[in-house]
Order: structure tokens, then sequence, then C-alpha cells
């Protein structure tokens, strides 16, 4: 009986040893140790976990805070969770050189500043494109239908024929030519050259080869003027 109770005793002892260690602080934290070797070998996740366990079972370890906000910083990019550690780190009271870590914590808290407006001035921009693309469907029906009246006059252009009797060779011999001008059109060359405008059919007639249609009339372009 005494033996069973000397060997509760010692499980006890040993369970309250182990306790006292892992509410050790910094180095003295055997989960402090752990993530210190999982930092020093390149395992970032493990050691976060690792002092984020020291510091939920030991917050007297502050230098976990300080190791944490440079792990996020330097292979996270995770710039909200390093400032608020550097911030912890330098709330307590046996923080170590504090000058220099206020000058990481300001150094962060612009590359954060940064990194806010760049997201800003995307998102603005995103904004700016969407606005400006308010109105645009009208626009485009509206040029759309501008472009299918165009094909509809070409469509009506196109059919137009004149009997052959009314421009024959013989007229052709004896036409003369006129030299198309800016502005004019050929109701407006016809009223010129006959008195008047019903006769622009006989003049694209005449000028087929060269007229693919009625409107199509370039600055300097001869035409030929059937004779009537």
């Amino acid at each position: 009986m005494e033996g069973i109770r000397t060997v509760s005793v010692a499980f006890l002892l040993l369970f309250l040893f182990s306790c006292s260690d892992y509410q050790a602080v910094n180095e003295a934290n055997p989960i402090y140790q752990r993530a210190e070797k999982e930092r020093r070998t390149g395992e970032y996740d493990k050691a976060i976990s690792s002092y984020e366990e020291c510091l939920w079972l030991s917050p007297g370890s502050y230098k976990a805070h300080l190791q944490l906000a440079m792990i996020y910083e330097d292979h996270k990019n995770d710039y909200a969770q390093s400032i608020s550690h550097y911030k912890l780190y330098l709330k307590s009271p046996n923080a170590e050189s504090t000058s220099e870590v206020k000058k990481l914590l300001k150094r962060i808290e612009r590359k954060y500043y940064l990194e806010l407006k760049v997201k800003c001035d995307t998102i603005e921009k995103g904004v700016s494109v969407e606005i400006s693309q308010v109105g645009k469907p009208q626009v485009t029906l509206q040029k759309n239908t501008e472009m299918s009246l165009m094909g509809t006059n070409k469509i009506t252009y196109e059919p137009l024929t004149v009997p052959v009797h009314q421009v024959t060779e013989d007229n052709l011999s004896q036409a003369r030519t006129y030299q198309v001008r800016a502005g004019d059109n050929l109701s407006g060359i016809s009223k010129k050259v006959y008195g008047v405008s019903r006769h622009w059919e006989k003049i694209y007639h005449a000028n087929r080869e060269t007229l693919p249609a009625p409107h199509r009339l370039k600055p300097g372009q001869v035409l030929i003027i059937p004779k009537l």
C-alpha cells in the first residue's frame, strides 16, 4: 500500500513539473523550443502553430510574438498579422530592443498601407470601367440601327436598272465627262448637266464599271455623262 502511494505521488509530481515546464516563459518553454527548431528548418506553418500554442499555455512568452511577427512579414506576406504581433510584443514590460522593433513596426505599417492603396486603386479603376460602360449598349444599338439603315439604302440602290435603250452605245459615244467635286451626288450632277435631277439613274448606269453604288462618289472622280 505504501508503495502504491509513493508511485502515485511520484506521477503527480512529474505531472506538476511537466505543467510548470509548459507554463515557462520563452526559451524555457519546451513548446517554444520546438517552434524555434521548426522555424530554423523552414517549417513556418508548423512554427506558427507551435508559437501560438506556446502563447496559449504561456501568455507571458513575449518573444513568441516577435517571432510570429517576423514570420508573417517575411514568409507569409500577411502584414496585418505581423503588425498585430509586433504591437503585442511591444506591450510586454520585458520586451527587448524596443527601439529597433518600433522601426520594424513602422516599416511593416508602411508596406501594409501601400498594399491597401494598390487594392483600393484597382477596385476604383474597376468601378470606373463599369461606370464608363453604362449607356454603351444603347449607343451600340443606335450605331447598329444606323448601319442597318445604310445597308437598306444600299440594297435599295443596287437593284436599280436602266433599260438599255436609255443609254445606248451611240449615246455613250457622244457623251461628255464630269469631274466630281466635294459634296456632289448623282441627282445634283444630273441637275447641273441636264437641268433636272431625275436623270441621275442614267449617269449611274453609264458609270457602273467604276461606280459600285450611287452614293460612292469620290471627289476628283471622272464620270461619263451620256447624251439624252
